[in-house]
């Protein structure tokens, strides 16, 4: 998914066919912690329904069977995904992994096989995926692809009951995908190094008899994501596609749904219906639309990602996680942790807005979302341990400083301890900043704070009168700004400090 405001991809699928030509998908978005499963037969010799799905969740990993010493029947699906991701982009990450692997691999598509493979791989996977856009495929040994355990896992990862998903009823019929769900979730799990908690994941089956089937070539013509000439005429030209034009939505989530509906529009009489009830009782109805607007911006742009977080767990709790170094993880949790508080605090207020809709979605929503309780047990459990003035911020001193007073005092003595230490080494850094003020008169000297490189000071040029004092030392000139760094000792005190605090 093309910009990266939460709109770009994070799905890993997994695919597998038999002789009849029918084909299992598996689609597992990282984000959202959502499992999507499809399986269907394939009409043409082109594939292009699982073109059409590849185009639609635009994967970053392909997992598929090995297309060696298996019928020809069998390898569609393998040959179509070695053609639709060409042989550059997966050279990229075989030269990546040549030069880093302790072994020499073979120039074929990666070959993942658990044992030594697995654990190399799961130690450079922060790269390959997060810090690379080219989408890559692995071949998994047909033993992954295990309906059986697929079936299990399925029962006991996802959040609905099985008999709600259909799986008792058709679990034959759909063998395929439940297949595939096996192998995704064995690598994601291999690859992340966490195992997904029970009862975490949406799983969905999706059939393609629900939505019409448009191919890639008529998505491109009929400029429904993107224009034909964008390359051309500047990024500014974006907003002639469809998708940009109607992009008004408030949350990251319903900027995907968009892009999803656009793709692979509905046909189902019932929810369309259901959809444009909606859509009459806002229109007719000013006081509920204007009030929902506002209700929206209370919520986190992206509460899947958040809820997200508390759906994997570590395989194992070693040293090395308790380091200073992985204090980033505690501070995306307590993060989260915050952004869930505050999105559960918001629901009163939806509730107050939805609670006179007549519509049948709107009035869904409210039945089992408002009124359920669930949420207000949470909100109370977090509110035994979280501060109730705590809010998420923006601005990366104020979150950190946020995060830290974030656990109500007096529950942890060395938590207290570590608050302390922190408060008196930032209010050192200001009295710093003061006594520098004044010592060389510099009103307008500033102190600022980035997440990588800490404290330091910063003046406008055209304050500084000839050659700044020799104590001002790693002078960066920005734009109009002079910038200086004069208190790394005591900058690193009080980010070891934070550190610290929010680890305990």
């Amino acid at each position: 998914m093309e910009d990266d405001g939460g709109e770009k991809s994070s799905f890993v699928i997994g695919m597998i066919e038999n002789r009849a030509k029918e084909v299992g998908v598996a689609a597992l978005d990282l984000r959202s912690a959502s499992l999507h499963l499809s399986q269907y037969i394939e009409t043409s010799r082109s594939y292009q329904n699982t073109k059409t799905l590849l185009h639609f969740y635009d994967p970053i990993v392909i997992i598929v069977p090995p297309s060696k010493l298996v019928p020809d029947g069998m390898v569609g699906v393998s040959l179509l995904v070695d053609r639709y991701y060409s042989a550059t982009k997966k050279v990229v990450l075989l030269n990546i992994l040549n030069c880093l692997s302790p072994v020499p691999l073979s120039p074929f598509p990666l070959h993942i096989v658990d044992s030594y493979a697995v654990s190399f791989l799961g130690s450079l996977c922060c790269f390959s995926i997060d810090n690379c856009d080219l989408p890559f495929q692995v071949i998994m040994a047909r033993g992954c692809f295990d309906d059986t355990k697929g079936a299990v896992l399925i029962k006991n990862l996802s959040a609905k009951e099985p008999s709600a998903l259909g799986l008792d009823t058709y679990y034959k019929q759909y063998y395929l995908c439940l297949a595939a769900a096996a192998a995704t979730i064995k690598w994601t799990e291999s690859e992340r190094g966490v195992i997904i908690t029970n009862h975490s994941l949406s799983v969905t089956f999706n059939g393609s008899f629900d939505h019409v089937n448009i191919d890639a070539t008529s998505v491109k013509n009929l400029e429904l994501i993107e224009p034909l000439h964008s390359n051309l005429l500047g990024t500014s030209n974006k907003k002639r596609s469809l998708f940009h034009m109607l992009k008004t939505t408030r949350t990251i989530g319903g900027t995907r749904l968009l892009r999803a509906n656009l793709l692979q529009p509905l046909k189902d009489i019932q929810t369309i219906n259901a959809r444009l009830d909606c859509l009459d009782e806002l229109m007719s109805n000013e006081q509920l639309f204007f009030g929902l607007a506002q209700v929206l911006r209370k919520f986190p742009k992206e509460t899947d990602r958040i809820l997200c977080h508390f759906c994997y767990k570590p395989k194992k709790v070693t040293n090395d996680m308790l380091h200073v170094d992985c204090a980033k993880g505690s501070q995306i949790l307590i993060s989260s942790i915050i952004l869930l508080k505050t999105a559960l605090d918001a629901l009163p207020l939806l509730s107050k807005v939805l609670r006179d809709a007549k519509s049948f979605l709107l009035a869904n929503i409210y039945n089992s979302i408002c009124e359920n309780k669930k949420y207000a047990s949470i909100r109370e459990r977090i509110g035994d341990v979280i501060d109730e003035d705590v809010v998420h911020a923006r601005v990366p001193f104020v979150a950190r400083t946020q995060q830290c007073f974030a656990v109500k005092a007096g529950i942890d003595g060395l938590l207290d301890i570590a608050r302390r230490t922190f408060c008196d080494t930032s209010e050192a850094i200001h009295n710093l900043a003061n006594k520098n003020r004044e010592d060389f008169n510099l009103p307008n000297l500033k102190l600022h704070f980035k997440s990588r490189q800490g404290f330091y000071f910063g003046i406008p040029q055209k304050d500084v009168q000839g050659k700044l004092p020799s104590q001002f030392i790693q002078v960066v000139i920005e734009a109009a700004n002079s910038m200086f760094e004069r208190i790394p000792k005591i900058s690193a005190d009080c980010i070891n400090a934070n550190e610290m605090t929010i680890r305990l």
